[in-house]
């Protein structure tokens, strides 16, 4: 895709998220003293005609944008980084779940282990609460995970947190 067509893409798509039809896109720009028309807005959003940099700049306030950026946006690249920023932020929350699950465990161990050694009554674990007794964090969580198939989960191309 060439810059015109990004450029026309990202102009369509901020056109429609303010309700605004081409015919009405064009009269606010012939408002602003610009010789456009219906068809000069489909040609630009077609990626077939240049905007100018004068027109951008109505474009911004017609549009509401406060960044130029916004025109030239590429939108896989930003799923893509936000996909990116999803998978670290869910590897810090594992990392902290991790972190919670082997001190929980430890503390486990030593208060039956003090338990014991006073001469106190220990609970007896049942067969789950056994497993987790001895299983490292890592090995807790592949095994919650080993049953999914996460290659043919279908992905939502719409949300860019992921």
């Amino acid at each position: 895709m060439n810059d015109d067509a990004r450029i026309g893409e990202n102009v369509r798509r901020l056109r429609e998220a303010q309700g605004f039809s081409q015919a009405h896109m064009a009269e606010q720009m012939r408002e602003g003293g610009w010789k456009w028309s219906q068809p000069t807005v489909a040609a630009i959003e077609k990626g077939e005609r240049s905007l100018k940099f004068a027109e951008a700049m109505r474009l911004f306030v017609l549009l509401g944008v406060d960044n130029a950026s916004e025109l030239f946006r590429v939108p896989h690249i930003d799923l893509w980084w936000g996909a990116s920023g999803g998978m670290s932020r869910s590897a810090e929350d594992l990392s902290r779940a991790a972190h919670r699950y082997m001190y929980a465990q430890h503390r486990l161990a030593r208060i039956t282990a003090d338990l014991v050694e006073a001469g106190l009554e220990v609970p007896e674990p049942d067969e789950a609460e056994m497993q987790l007794l001895k299983i490292s964090a890592s090995e807790f969580v592949a095994e919650q995970v080993a049953d999914v198939d996460y290659s043919t989960a279908p992905i939502d191309w719409t949300d860019a947190d992921g």
